[in-house]
């Protein structure tokens, strides 16, 4: 009994050969080898036949898109931290699906939105700004006419700052955050060319001292937001659109598009956004930018 579970610890170790576990199959059926050959090739066909989904643990799928840009600021109110107007900013955005089933899929995920003074060389190259957004919502794909549903359960987006002191030696606070819950759904054209994506939202700490540092910042970012696009080979439009009672309305417009030079999935990204809250620090900041770089699809 012993012999046998060490010929089957054996066998799982040589499965992970794949190919190489097929030559421990020699001809005499009555060896020990042949036994750990045999079960070892019966492990490495049913990985190799197994879905992806099994195989692949620790899969993060793209959660509110990827890309990295360079800016620029054409028109509006200077930064509350002080910088070029020209920066480099990226976001990575991932999720995880925790809980499986059609009752409660729950899933977590987490963004980070970054705006780096790579060409300011004199002040060392800072980052001027991050925000970071976790969140765990449900997840539903193709309920009714929707393409998928999310409900936020939790949703969380700070800045990771404290009091700063500006030139003068005087503190400022610039920390940023806010938290919510949000219903969003997701609508496409029978043809799959147009979609569009509305989410509102309920803020928690509305009135409350968590919510301190930015007391009014539901005037700006208003109860909710709109996102449409369309898709053609090669072409993304994309629009964004928000309304709070203080800063109006909010757009931004993202033009995507492959080309030869780039691998699969790599698009050209151009940009251009109209508003305020680009980013946490500057969410009471009218702001006009425009911006070229990348995005992974």
């Amino acid at each position: 009994m012993k012999k046998r579970w060490m010929q089957i610890g054996i066998s799982l170790t040589l499965s992970l050969l794949g190919p190489w576990a097929q030559a421990w199959a020699i001809e005499d059926p009555s060896s020990d080898s042949f036994l750990i050959g045999q079960v070892s090739q019966e492990l490495a066909d049913y990985l190799k036949s197994a879905p992806v989904k099994k195989r692949h643990i620790y899969t993060l799928e793209p959660h509110k898109g990827n890309h990295m840009l360079i800016l620029h600021q054409i028109a509006g109110d200077p930064s509350v931290i002080a910088g070029q107007d020209q920066e480099l900013h990226f976001q990575f955005s991932i999720k995880k699906n925790l809980i499986s089933g059609p009752y409660f899929p729950l899933y977590f995920a987490f963004s980070q939105r970054s705006w780096w003074q790579v060409f300011d060389g004199p002040s060392s190259r800072p980052f001027r700004e991050n925000n970071y957004n976790p969140e765990f919502f449900l997840y539903w794909e193709g309920r009714w006419i929707f393409d998928d549903i999310l409900i936020g359960l939790w949703e969380h987006q700070s800045n990771g700052e404290t009091t700063r002191f500006d030139e003068t030696g005087t503190a400022v606070n610039f920390s940023r955050s806010w938290d919510r819950s949000y219903l969003q759904a997701k609508w496409s054209s029978p043809n799959g060319r147009w979609w569009t994506e509305p989410k509102v939202w309920n803020i928690w700490d509305s009135g409350k001292e968590s919510l301190a540092d930015n007391p009014d910042i539901h005037d700006y970012h208003g109860p909710g937001q709109l996102r449409a696009g369309y898709y053609e080979t090669g072409l993304r439009i994309e629009g964004f659109w928000r309304y709070g009672v203080k800063g109006g309305l909010t757009s931004q417009l993202d033009l995507k598009w492959s080309h030869r030079c780039f691998s699969e999935g790599v698009l050209i990204h151009a940009y251009l956004f109209n508003g305020y809250g680009e980013s946490l620090i500057d969410y009471n900041r009218h702001l006009t930018k425009i911006g070229l770089g990348f995005s992974l699809e």
